[in-house]
């Protein structure tokens, strides 16, 4: 008579684990300025924007964001005849803003993110003669304009993911984005005398970065999916007797 026994050993239940991601948003970084047209972030006594750059250490970058507003008005130009005859002529006034960034900076679309804000406007003009030579004054021998105002910017504007490696460094850093002011004055009549206030100037910037930081969680195998994994590892305990 023979008696076999077969013992079965299976393979431990098993836990697996998924990586799951969660998204950030850095705080959003802000500057403005505000002066007369003609300043730029190059003199001493203006700071350009200075903004933080992504620290890699955080996770991985899947947003830059930019935001920008600019305006230019105002400004008053005259001018004043100085001959005691007849001069015609015309004057413009007006201002720009222009950004100046370290690297070359595009949107998704591949257009630039900031556009120059520019505008002008133009005055023809005739002035009568000026028999004393005088200066100032309000007769038919000077003329005075007021600028207007021009306007540009975008909100939010998402940079193309082929630049999102100018903006990561690891343990962060800084980079800046410059920029300059100008102003439009000019007068073109032979023998008449012009004066000028430049037209005001304000701009504003933002940026922000969104990331993903990688999260490792461990998750425990169903009960019952474990049991369709078991394996059998070997066979032993089998003995005869007689």
């Amino acid at each position: 008579m023979k008696l076999n026994k077969l013992a079965i050993v299976a393979v431990p239940l098993m836990l697996g684990a998924s990586a799951a991601h969660a998204s950030f948003t850095t705080p959003t970084q802000s500057f403005s300025f505000s002066g007369s047209a003609g300043n730029t972030s190059a003199q001493a006594s203006v700071d350009p924007f200075t903004f933080s750059m992504f620290d890699s250490n955080l996770g991985d970058l899947t947003g830059v964001f930019i935001s920008y507003s600019a305006t230019v008005s105002g400004g008053v130009l005259g001018v004043d005849n100085q001959t005691n005859s007849e001069v015609s002529g015309d004057m413009e006034l007006g201002g720009g803003i222009r950004f100046n960034s370290p690297f070359p900076l595009f949107d998704a679309a591949y257009q630039p993110v900031f556009n120059e804000v520019q505008g002008s406007k133009i005055a023809n003009f005739t002035l009568a003669a000026d028999p004393t030579l005088s200066v100032g004054g309000n007769g038919p021998d000077t003329l005075e304009i007021t600028g207007d105002t021009y306007t540009g910017g975008r909100t939010d504007v998402s940079v193309s993911d082929i630049l999102f490696g100018n903006f990561e460094q690891a343990g962060g850093g800084v980079f800046d984005i410059d920029f300059s002011t100008f102003s439009i004055n000019n007068i073109n009549a032979p023998g008449a005398f012009g004066y000028f206030d430049s037209a005001d100037v304000d701009l504003s910037m933002s940026l922000y970065y969104t990331y993903e930081e990688p999260v490792t969680t461990a998750v425990s195998a169903p009960f019952g999916l474990a049991l369709g994994g078991l394996a059998l590892i070997g066979a032993a305990g089998i003995r005869r007797r007689k």
